[in-house]
């Protein structure tokens, strides 16, 4: 800022030498130089050429305007804070290009006197501002001169100190001389400048100073540089300083010490450009154009741009490009070298490969590597550094030129060694691995310390590395140590029989633990362990704990459990459409119904039926359910592949396939020409087909019932109804009955209303919600067994789709069984999800196990043994060979599941591979179907029962009739029970002579002929086969004893009643589980005495026991379809077979009764038959349309409870109280009644009342507890169910691991506050429930001198309820310390935590002296205590 307010404007007149190029010579002395860098300062403002040879239409343009001077312009500077303003006047000469001279003017004066004119005037002069601006005015910039005139404040006298040609130092010095006179006549200040000091001379230098001193010239002089912008502007601020004296001194800087300070400044700023440069362009690409706008508003490029100018910022910007380049190729260089490397470990990853090859060898060895070669390398056609290959980022590929650079050859030279020194370690560390594992002194958990003494003197040891030592040690102790825990673990499930008894509503007591100890302590992979005895503990808890939750998410299997493997390959399915209702019928445009029916038959069959149904028609209509239809017939008789006879044809869409047989022979004909559709064309599979059979009265009685055998075996395989010939008397002589025909028709208008068009079928035959048989398939989890391979028999089917949308694990099946279509659902899950849903009602039981895993058999057993003996049974072992082939130990497992099947009467099948249709089962759905109204009879008396179901051994079978178990109708007698057979007839049944060939080729793979049995099982009778003698369990045989066995059942196998199998193809379709009624002894035939009521057209009715005391046995009669069914309460199989109870060799149970009479000590296991039976809820049919759900477990959400079980938001009294009233009535009821009773919530209460209380308060919630009669425990029970109901734990899993974090910190204060902390991060619902329960088992804890309950024992309660720690992800014995420690001291610190209170001082009080705290509290076990003892909170915890 200036330091006056006005400004003041010096008016400066620049002359020295001019004239013509005699007179100055080559060169001017710089003037207009001089004037251009000081009014325009800009670099590329700058010109260094100005002259003075104009053409005479130039001198008399506006800029020269007639004149011998030039009007620079106006320029303002700023120096020590004075604002300085200037005009700028050159005086020159300007010469006439045509005649060399000068120019004439108005003012005809010598240069010397009219450069020293004071008061210059010329209207409307221009400011001049280059050469090229002459005569083209108007392209620049245009400014007058004020006023059009001047009146000069001072002059600069120039003097050039260059050499120049042609003109000496001395003309210009003596041209000075009378310049400078005429100036000093003026009076104004003179300043003389030196210009051109950058390349002046010092020849002219020391004369210009010669003349100063000759003349005694006392003005001063200033050395400039036009070019190099110094001194310029201090020539002219001087001047200014001399003219106006009242402003400061001027100083004379030497040129030195100018263009030193110049430099620096230009330096400066050329640095910061290049800087600029590195941070904004980084792509050698770039261009000027571009990057320049980019930067133009940057600082420091304007300064260099003012400095500098454009063309040396373009210079420095090719430069930093050509940096850029070089820079890339170096990093692409070093990426080839690191690429050469991983791609030689690649090519030539072989040592012995290249050991011996040089680098040229080994780049010819490369390229002919021609699959290789191309995805390591490119060649090129230039050199790689000027290719535009180097620029693709996207292609990794080496140039092959690449490989001639020494670096490349470095790099082969550094893998060869590395390769050599890699063998050598892997030598080392292999022979170190093998000495481990050769080594007994290398057990599971032994620690390096005490092993690595005792290997000093191996050859590995010395030559590896401690830590590649421990490193190879550490891994082979996992390896061992996981080995150890899973053959551990095997082991536990191999002895699954000690588990299955264990009562999830209970504690397993010290007893019990102690007695699974004992059973196992001596199995070499309990002792393997021996060393980690900790980690043994756990696994066992953890085995305890997946007994207790045997879910998904805790199976050991992980992601490999076969509930998942299962529901990945169902969910691949589309879900089972809804049913199609039966307006979707085809109808032609009248509203007529009509029917498109096939006729296929061989032998003009089809054309008789037609003639038959055409007989029947009215006007072509035909009339049906006093229903009229259109009926259209084709009939096929010839080869199915010919276009003519295919079952589907241009205008005529079938809706069912009538197929009529009279032989054999047409019986082969129709299902080859069926089978042949079915496999080519997908949309036929779901045509409808009805099988009639046609009378023959040529035929013998026993070949009509051999076809109607096989005819009826042939409906099953192809699911489709089967119409018998004509019974009646007088119809033997035709082959059609109008009856059979109608029949055979009603079953496609049936179909229609499921499957009502070919070209969108729906294979539902009713709501999904209906189903006639449910079948639970299990299958071991960890088993060797692919869920695709056991399945195939159902997936395969056609009639097989997948339950609805959640269900991904049931199938259901759409079968006919006996003489009705039912609807099958089988759910496929395993062993452990079954042991959820026992409570659930089912009708039989598929048993899949591994014949080559003992604990896949161990586990069948336990899940059998408590299975109710009415239940279907079918024992499949699954092999991975063909039973000739199988070792000792596979054989022996098949010959233990055989036994068990023989002992409960089950099916048993020795399975190698699956055929893929649902044959397979379907005998054993159809004895299951047929048994169904009494499996579900008994199971209400399994549920009626308050104890352990009453047995039924004291009934005898052999004195039961076959008219006990089944009377006729109209005084027919059941038929006798058929007898097995395996490709041969037994002697009660008759056939007709035929072939060898001909007698096999009519019956299906899995089916035997029998004679009667489907009139039998239709009729209701209870048929089955004949009872095997209850084998004794044997000791497990020695080699030679079991090859003998099993010989004798491979001989055997035609002969036995239920003989084992290789695989599916020979199975015996008779051969399957019966429920108990058929297989138990029953009561003498005597108490039963049957009456006879007034209508005998009836036939006989359900019989009246004479002694009532059948009940007392478990025992009830039923009626179904006018016979007599006996239903007994079932027992469970483990009573029927020896080889299902589970081991015993420890001690019994101590059995303790509750010391007063209403609790029990949950140290003290009391076993409850109420609670080991399982319970049923009764099924009623009927007219009811929809059954009644199955009770669930403990751990399910119970049903009709609405208010447990739901998130703590949706079960708050309201937004300002979020403590469930539940929760609230439960606590002020146990600190009204029970703060001062011991053992609150240690002592367990009845679960029948927890129930009870659950049950009430969801029908009312405003219930008063008081008013109930209600037991402390069982309230306080009841508090921690409704936790253990949520759907997740009350502190969040993700809080856990801040809470372990802060429990942790050494210092008690920061301890709590990181605590308090924590809680602030819980959810407002779970904060509020949290605060309330917290502050309740304080108060209790208050009390603990009377309730013995002190906050140690309520943590150790409420911890596992509270925070449901996932023993999937932490370790058990971690748990129960942490959590405890935990929950423990946000109830002792209880004020300090929730209230905002001083923190308490006082320790937590020990545990009372009580038998239960005692084994709460116990820090410490004994070996043998280890084994036998199990810690309440480690318990609990799992």
């Amino acid at each position: 800022m200036a330091k006056h307010k006005d400004t003041r404007v010096f008016n400066i007149s620049v002359v020295g030498l001019s004239g013509t190029e005699k007179e100055k010579g080559s060169a001017g002395v710089g003037k207009s130089c001089l004037c251009n860098r000081f009014v325009r300062s800009k670099e590329d403002d700058f010109y260094d050429v100005h002259t003075s040879l104009i053409s005479q239409s130039d001198f008399g343009g506006r800029v020269v305007n007639n004149d011998h001077f030039l009007y620079w312009g106006e320029v303002k500077k700023l120096d020590e804070g004075w604002e300085y303003s200037f005009r700028v006047v050159e005086q020159t000469e300007f010469i006439d290009d045509a005649t060399f001279q000068p120019h004439r003017s108005t003012n005809l004066q010598l240069y010397v006197k009219r450069a020293a004119a004071t008061k210059l005037s010329s209207a409307e002069k221009l400011m001049y501002i280059c050469t090229d601006q002459l005569g083209i005015e108007q392209d620049f910039e245009q400014k007058q001169m004020p006023d059009g005139k001047l009146n000069i404040d001072g002059f600069l006298l120039c003097c050039d100190v260059s050499q120049v040609q042609n003109r000496p130092i001395d003309n210009q010095l003596e041209f000075l001389s009378s310049l400078y006179k005429q100036l000093a006549k003026t009076k104004k200040p003179i300043l003389l400048v030196a210009t051109k000091c950058d390349i002046m001379h010092d020849h002219c230098v020391r004369e210009l100073q010669a003349f100063l001193t000759k003349g005694k010239i006392s003005i001063p002089l200033i050395e400039t540089s036009a070019s190099e912008n110094v001194n310029v502007e201090l020539a002219f601020i001087a001047l200014a300083q001399i003219i106006d004296k009242s402003r400061v001194k001027p100083k004379i800087v030497p040129y030195a010490d100018a263009a030193r300070q110049q430099k620096e400044i230009v330096d400066a700023a050329t640095e910061k450009f290049k800087q600029l440069l590195v941070r904004c362009v980084n792509d050698f690409h770039a261009q000027w154009l571009f990057e320049s706008r980019r930067m133009c508003d940057v600082k420091d490029y304007q300064n260099y741009i003012n400095l500098k100018g454009c063309k040396n910022a373009k210079d420095l910007f090719k430069k930093h490009l050509v940096r850029l380049k070089d820079n890339f190729v170096l990093r692409k260089k070093a990426e080839y070298l690191a690429n050469l490397s991983r791609d030689l470990e690649i090519l030539v990853p072989a040592l012995e490969e290249i050991e011996h090859l040089t680098w040229d060898e080994v780049q010819i060895l490369v390229k002919e590597k021609k699959l290789d070669f191309g995805t390591y390398f490119i060649v090129l056609s230039e050199r790689w550094e000027d290719s535009k290959h180097i620029e693709n980022q996207e292609d990794l590929r080496i140039p092959y030129d690449f490989l001639q650079e020494k670096e490349a050859e470095t790099v082969f030279n550094d893998h060869v060694k590395k390769l050599q020194a890699l063998r050598w370690k892997a030598e080392m560390k292999v022979q170190f691995k093998t000495i481990l594992g050769k080594s007994y002194i290398v057990e599971p958990g032994k620690p390096w310390e005490e092993v690595s003494g005792l290997l000093k003197d191996e050859e590995p040891y010395q030559h590896l590395s401690e830590i590649d030592k421990i490193d190879i040690y550490a891994k082979h102790q996992q390896e061992i140590t996981e080995k150890a825990k899973d053959d551990f673990l095997e082991m536990l499930m191999e002895h699954s029989d000690l588990f299955v008894d264990l009562d999830v509503n209970a504690t397993p007591s010290h007893e019990k633990m102690a007695a699974i100890n004992n059973e196992i302590k001596d199995e070499a992979r309990y002792k393997a362990l021996q060393k980690l005895q900790a980690e043994r503990q756990a696994l066992l808890y953890k085995r305890i704990g997946f007994v207790y939750h045997p879910t998904i998410e805790t199976c050991p299997c992980g992601q490999t459990c076969m509930d998942i493997q299962i529901q990945e390959l169902l969910a691949k399915r589309p879900a089972q459409p809804l049913s199609r209702p039966k307006s979707c019928c085809i109808s032609d445009s009248g509203g007529m119904d009509r029917l498109n029916i096939l006729l296929l038959g061989k032998g003009k069959l089809a054309g008789e039926l037609a003639d038959e149904i055409k007989g029947q028609l009215k006007e072509d209509e035909y009339v049906l359910d006093d229903k009229t239809y259109e009926l259209r017939l084709k009939m096929v008789e010839g080869d199915m592949k010919k276009a003519l006879n295919s079952l589907k044809a241009d205008g005529f869409k079938p809706h069912g396939c009538l197929c009529v047989f009279n032989s054999f022979d047409t019986m082969h004909y129709i299902e080859d020409c069926l089978r042949s559709q079915y496999t080519s064309r997908k949309e036929n599979s779901n045509l409808p087909v009805v099988l009639l059979m046609a009378n023959e009265k040529k035929q013998s009685s026993v070949m009509q019932k051999t076809l109607k055998i096989q005819g009826k075996e042939l409906a099953n395989k192809l699911q489709c109804p089967f119409v018998d010939s004509p019974t009646e008397g007088n119809t033997f002589n035709c082959k059609f009955h109008e009856q059979n025909i109608k029949k055979a028709l009603g079953e496609f208008l049936e179909a229609r209303t499921v499957r009502p068009s070919v070209i969108n079928p729906s294979p539902s035959i009713k709501d999904l919600s209906e189903v006639d048989l449910k079948i639970v398939m299990c299958v071991m989890c960890g088993d060797a067994i692919d869920p695709a391979r056991v399945l195939a028999p159902f997936l395969d089917s056609q009639f097989c789709s997948i339950g609805k949308s959640g269900e991904n694990h049931t199938m259901l099946l759409d079968l006919i069984l006996g003489s009705q279509r039912r609807r099958v659902e089988v759910t496929a899950i395993s062993y452990h999800s079954a042991f959820l849903r026992r409570e659930e009602l089912v009708h039989g039981h598929i048993l899949v196990y591994s014949a080559n895993r003992k604990a896949s058999l161990a586990m069948l057993r336990a899940f059998l043994s408590n299975v109710p003996d009415v239940i279907p049974i079918y024992i499949l072992a699954i092999t991975n060979t063909d039973f000739e082939f199988l070792d000792d130990v596979t054989k022996e497992l098949v010959v233990e599941g055989d036994e068990i099947a023989g002992d409960i009467t089950a099916k048993f099948e020795t399975v190698f591979h699956f055929q893929n249709q649902t044959e397979n089962f379907k005998q054993f759905f159809s004895s299951v179907c047929s048994r169904k109204s009494q499996i579900e009879e008994s199971m209400n008396l399994w549920d009626m029962s308050e104890g352990e179901p009453v047995g039924s051994s004291s009934f005898d079978l052999t004195s039961v009739s076959s008219s006990t178990l089944g009377l006729a109708d109209d005084g027919e007698t059941a038929p006798a029970i058929c007898e097995r057979s395996h490709g041969n007839f037994t002697e009660s049944q008759s056939m007709p002579h035929l072939s060898k060939d001909q007698l096999f080729s009519h019956f299906p793979a899995f089916s035997s002929p029998r004679i009667g049995y489907e009139d039998a099982a239709a009729k209701g009778y209870t048929v089955g086969p004949a009872v095997p003698t209850k084998p004794k369990l044997m000791p497990k045989p020695d080699p030679v004893e079991l090859n003998r066995k099993v010989e004798e059942m491979r001989i055997s196998r035609e002969m036995t009643k239920r003989p084992m199998r290789k695989s599916f193809d020979d199975i015996d379709r008779e051969d399957y589980a019966d429920p108990i009624d058929a297989i138990s002894k029953y009561r003498p035939v005597s108490d039963f005495i049957y009456i006879l009521p007034q209508d005998n057209k009836q036939g006989k009715t359900r019989g009246q026991l004479v002694a009532s005391s059948s009940m007392d046995n478990g025992m009830d009669v039923f009626p179904l379809d006018g016979k007599v069914t006996i239903v007994r309460k079932p027992v469970p199989y483990k009573q029927r077979s020896e080889r299902l109870k589970p081991r015993r060799t420890a001690p019994p149970e101590v059995i303790v009764s509750p010391a007063n009479g209403s609790d029990e000590d949950p140290d003290v296991h009391i076993p409850s038959p109420a609670r080991q039976s399982r319970r049923w809820n009764r099924i009623k049919y009927g007219d009811m349309d929809e059954k009644r759900s199955i009770r669930r477990r403990k751990t399910r959400k119970p049903e009709g409870k609405n208010y447990f079980g739901h998130p703590l938001t949706e079960v708050a009294q309201s937004p300002d109280n979020l403590v469930p009233l539940f929760v609230e009535k439960c606590i002020t009821f146990i600190e009204d009644k029970g703060l001062t009773m011991e053992g609150v919530y240690r002592v367990s209460g009845s679960k029948v009342e927890q129930d009870n209380l659950q049950r009430t308060f969801d029908a009312d919630q405003n219930i008063i507890f008081d008013n109930m009669e209600l037991n402390v425990n069982a309230v306080a029970g009841a508090l921690k169910a409704f936790f253990n109901e949520l759907p997740g734990p009350l502190i969040p899993y993700d809080m856990h691991q801040g809470l372990i974090e802060a429990i942790t910190i050494p210092d008690k204060t920061t301890r709590l506050l990181a605590l308090r902390g924590k809680l602030k991060k819980l959810p407002a619902a779970n904060m509020a429930v949290l605060k309330c329960v917290i502050t309740h088992l304080h108060t209790v804890s208050q009390n603990s001198s009377l309730n013995k309950m002190t906050s140690e024992n309520l943590s150790i309660c409420f911890w596992p309820t509270l925070m449901r720690p996932d023993f999937t992800v932490v370790d058990p014995v971690m748990a129960t310390r942490v959590y405890k420690q935990i929950l423990e001291t946000f109830i002792h610190q209880c004020p300090f935590m929730f209230h905002n209170q001083e923190e308490v001082v006082d320790a937590p009080s020990p545990a009372p002296s009580s038998p239960a705290a005692s084994s709460i509290t116990a820090g410490s076990m004994s070996d043998s205590q280890q084994g036998g003892d199990l810690m309440d909170s480690e318990i609990i915890a799992l």
